[in-house]
């Protein structure tokens, strides 16, 4: 049997089909980073007003002078005129004025009153004409017509749809396979270096407020070894985050995660891991096809056994350049320092990785990665100095 390591998850590719972008960046999960209609013109009409002519102490007239207006009256004034020029006169007010009797004793007993205007007083001709109920509603038809009034249309704000608002909800599963040339991590000899596994994820992330997500993924994995049975093991994956963008390059993200891992079989608990972690990111896109994803993060491990309990400070940094709509490259570097707080160890790792992803659909992706891990350790027994090379199927499946 050989000795027990973690197992290489790092070496695994970020899902490239699961990049849910909140506001303006993706989303790092656990393993990687998750990563006008027009409208119809309306024509206002004007506003109603009756027009009917109404009587007025100025119309009492002869039916000589009112016949002679009508031959001289001159076409019609236009009825879009001021407002106090369509006014209807009073209908039913007949102006009056008092005429003083004086009796022979010089008493005035009533008062009497006349006409203002009389059948023998010919007021002055006024300046506007007044027509006549049957003229009227012909000059009203001709004058609400398009030509003098012109098209008007109300216009409205075109009712943009909202963009697509991506799941928050996906189920990810991944088969991967690995080959490398030294699994254990240690000085002595590996055996059963081509480890083959599979996994299932459930992913959340509902928005908790415009720049705000909460990251939340529970999921299981077989991990076999083709050449070592007694290393076969299963895993159980819980964590949870908020992640919140700090401005339009880059985020935050706070969370805590947990990995039990059993021997296949027996069913024995192999380790117990509780981790919280702070990590800053940023994304800066040089053009359409090429984007760098780089970023900081500081995890503290709590692990039984406790010798592997530690504190790990991560920098690492990967260029990304779309090769075509369906294929992207990848090449990336990452320095980790691990101090661990049981044990007197300390780590530093220096990784180079490159890849190749190809969708052949917008939820299935295969990954081609090539890694080499070097670095030292205060320890003598371990060996950090190592080749792997991992294929990676992975399908997301959208599901609310």
């Amino acid at each position: 049997m050989i000795a027990y390591a973690p197992p290489p998850c790092d070496m695994v590719p970020p899902s490239p089909a699961v990049e849910i972008s909140t506001s303006r960046s993706a989303i790092a999960t656990p393993h990687g980073q998750i990563s006008d209609a027009a409208i119809a013109p309306a024509v206002i009409a004007p506003p109603e007003t009756d027009l009917t002519p109404q009587w007025s102490p100025r119309l009492a007239l002869d039916d000589q002078t009112t016949a002679s207006k009508k031959a001289s009256k001159s076409t019609p004034q236009s009825l879009f005129i001021n407002a106090s020029a369509l006014m209807p006169a009073t209908a039913d007010t007949v102006v009056e004025t008092p005429v003083a009797v004086t009796t022979a004793s010089g008493e005035s007993p009533s008062v009497q009153t006349r006409p203002l205007f009389s059948e023998s007083v010919q007021p002055v001709e006024t300046a506007i004409p007044i027509a006549d109920s049957e003229t009227m509603e012909t000059e009203s038809a001709s004058d609400v017509s398009n030509e003098d009034l012109g098209e008007i249309q109300i216009l409205r704000p075109r009712e943009i749809a909202p963009p697509p608002q991506p799941p928050i909800g996906r189920l990810l599963v991944q088969t991967s396979a690995f080959a490398s040339t030294n699994i254990t991590g240690l000085e002595e000899p590996s055996t059963g270096g081509y480890p083959l596994g599979t996994s299932a994820t459930l992913l959340l992330t509902p928005p908790l407020g415009p720049d705000t997500r909460l990251v939340a993924s529970a999921g299981a994995g077989l991990t076999r070894f083709l050449e070592n049975g007694s290393s076969n093991y299963n895993s159980f994956d819980f964590a949870v985050g908020v992640q919140h963008q700090l401005n339009r390059e880059m985020y935050g993200r706070i969370g805590w995660s947990h990995r039990r891992l059993y021997r296949a079989g027996s069913g024995d608990e192999l380790s117990s891991t509780h981790a919280v972690n702070l990590t800053l990111g940023r994304q800066d896109r040089f053009s359409d096809d090429l984007r760098l994803d780089s970023f900081y993060r500081l995890q503290a491990y709590f692990v039984g056994p406790d010798d592997f309990s530690r504190l790990t400070n991560t920098l690492g940094a990967n260029l990304r350049y779309a090769l075509s709509p369906r294929v992207e490259g990848s090449v990336g570097y990452q320095l980790s320092l691990e101090d661990y707080t049981q044990a007197v160890r300390f780590d530093t790792k220096h990784r180079l990785r490159a890849g190749v992803t190809y969708r052949p659909g917008s939820d299935v992706y295969v990954s081609g990665l090539l890694s080499y891990l070097f670095g030292t350790s205060s320890d003598d027994d371990v060996a950090l100095d190592g080749l792997s090379v991992g294929l990676v199927f992975g399908y997301n499946l959208p599901l609310f």
